[in-house]
């Protein structure tokens, strides 16, 4: 079948002609004047922005030399940014920075190169004062204007989308210094000797506090597609962080961190990002939470967040695996018009020494060594609305299938019922130790204590012990709308199965 032909008379190809050719016309002598005029308008561009940064953040910026370098990149040199009354921030020797000129027509300012030789950003911390003050009470300038209903699906959309136009095409920097002093008392230094971007592939060698360590970021970024692969590793030792071990007292260090982005995207209304972040012997040491090491040998956490016009959710199709056990999560923070805090958790059946081997080691030392068979199904529900907290829903249920321990681990949980030494501590010293058991004269055995008092001490502490199975959970509601009421801890939940478990 053979289409019929059009015919179209010659004037008006020659009209079209004409037309197109004016409008080429224009547009090359439009782009000629504005190439022809561009310094001027790159010198009122940077001395509007100089302006700006001293008025409104206080920030006295210099640049000894710019210029444009090709068509649409920018040169600079001896960059440095002064805070008033405080350290210098930042100083770069020598940068470059291009732009892609379609999406600038459309407002968009994507980054298509950056090269920068030697620089340094130093954020210097004394008492109170901090040569970052400028941005922090910015924020709080901004926090205390009037604001109209925002989403903030679309503010998250906006602000991934700045991050990921902030990610150039093409990029190298060489010897460009990152470091903090907080109060002469906490110090972290890092030297990025190269880092580039070629084609999507990231790779940067950076050396920590001199000689301490040297630490890579390496991956994949595709900025266009909101998806990114990148890994922190340690050249022949594990990745540290030593300004927390003096700041906080708190030793963390790992093999690995790796953080994947999938896809960002609006899904039926709602914001929704997906991705991954995994760790590798993950090591925390902290006296207040265990005396000894915590170790995490493997985690990862697959997950599905959603942003909506007024709320933020890690979806329940999330899951966290730690070694061979996994659980799925769901939380929602809704902010308007009442705050709404949602937690949900739901472990499907799993072996259940499966579960008790994905413990963190250290955590519960007590259980370490313990020995199970059967499996386990776990799930959690909490609802709380802040305007009506005596509401609270709270729901807590282990279901087990043929479970039994077969061997108890570091601590012999029967040896309650044998004769034991325990030990009261008072603000976190022990008193003194005291035998529970026939070996101690003042020790009574529970059948020869009069039923009466049995019954009067659990009917104020926990009256219905022989009946529920560790947890009572209308107590723990009714702790969590007290406590929330009162803003501090006024009602405890526990039961005194939970007391002896502690």
């Amino acid at each position: 079948m053979q289409l019929p032909k059009i015919k179209i008379p010659k004037k008006y190809l020659k009209i079209g002609a004409w037309v197109l050719g004016v409008l080429a016309l224009l547009f090359v002598a439009g782009g000629a004047i504005a190439y022809s005029k561009r310094e001027a308008l790159l010198n009122k561009m940077v001395a509007k922005a100089i302006a700006k940064a001293e008025r409104d953040y206080g920030l006295k910026v210099k640049i000894d030399e710019y210029g444009f370098n090709g068509l649409s990149s920018v040169h600079m040199n001896k960059v440095s940014v002064v805070p008033k009354d405080r350290d210098t921030l930042v100083k770069i020797s020598d940068i470059t920075v291009g732009v892609k000129l379609f999406p600038l027509l459309f407002g968009d300012v994507k980054l298509s190169e950056v090269n920068l030789n030697k620089g340094e950003l130093n954020v210097v911390m004394r008492d109170t004062l901090t040569n970052i003050d400028f941005i922090l009470k910015r924020k709080k300038k901004d926090s205390t204007t009037t604001k109209s209903k925002v989403d903030l699906s679309e503010i998250a959309s906006n602000l991934l989308n700045q991050v990921f136009y902030k990610i150039p095409d093409d990029m190298e920097i060489k010897n460009f210094m990152m470091q903090l002093n907080d109060n002469d008392t906490a110090f972290v230094k890092f030297l990025t000797t190269t880092a580039t971007i070629d084609g999507g592939e990231l790779k940067s060698t950076i050396k920590v506090n001199d000689t301490a360590a040297v630490w890579h970021i390496n991956g994949n970024l595709e900025p266009s597609d909101k998806q990114l692969d990148v890994m922190l590793f340690a050249d022949g030792k594990k990745v540290e962080l030593p300004y927390l071990e003096n700041k906080l007292h708190t030793k963390i260090n790992f093999d690995t961190v790796r953080t994947q982005m999938k896809d960002a995207s609006f899904s039926g209304g709602d914001y929704k990002i997906s991705g991954s972040w995994a760790v590798k012997n993950l090591l925390i040491n902290q006296p207040r939470i265990s005396v000894e090491d915590i170790v995490v040998p493997d985690a990862r956490v697959e997950a599905d967040m959603l942003i909506g016009e007024n709320f933020v959710c890690l979806d329940s199709t999330s899951t966290v695996f730690l070694r061979n056990a996994s659980v799925h999560p769901y939380l929602k923070y809704t902010l308007s018009p009442n705050k709404i805090y949602e937690l949900k958790l739901n472990a499907p059946e799993q072996d259940a020494q499966a579960i008790f081997n994905s413990f963190p080691v250290g955590l519960f030392e007590s259980l370490d060594g313990i020995k199970v068979q059967g499996k386990l199904k776990y799930s959690l529900d909490f609802y709380l609305d802040t305007a009506l907290p005596d509401s609270v829903k709270f729901s807590s249920t282990l279901k087990p299938t043929d479970f039994k321990v077969l061997h108890f681990g570091k601590t012999d949980l029967t040896k309650i019922n044998s004769d034991f030494v325990y030990t009261p501590y008072e603000y976190g010293k022990p008193m003194r130790n005291i035998n529970i058991g026939p070996s101690n004269p003042n020790f009574t055995r529970l059948d020869d204590i009069s039923p009466n008092f049995k019954n009067a001490l659990l009917t104020a502490e926990d009256p219905s012990f022989f009946r529920h199975k560790g947890f009572v959970e209308e107590s723990i509601r009714k702790s969590i709308a007290v406590n929330f009421k009162e803003k501090k801890f006024k009602r405890g939940g526990s039961t005194i199965s939970m007391q002896l478990v502690k």
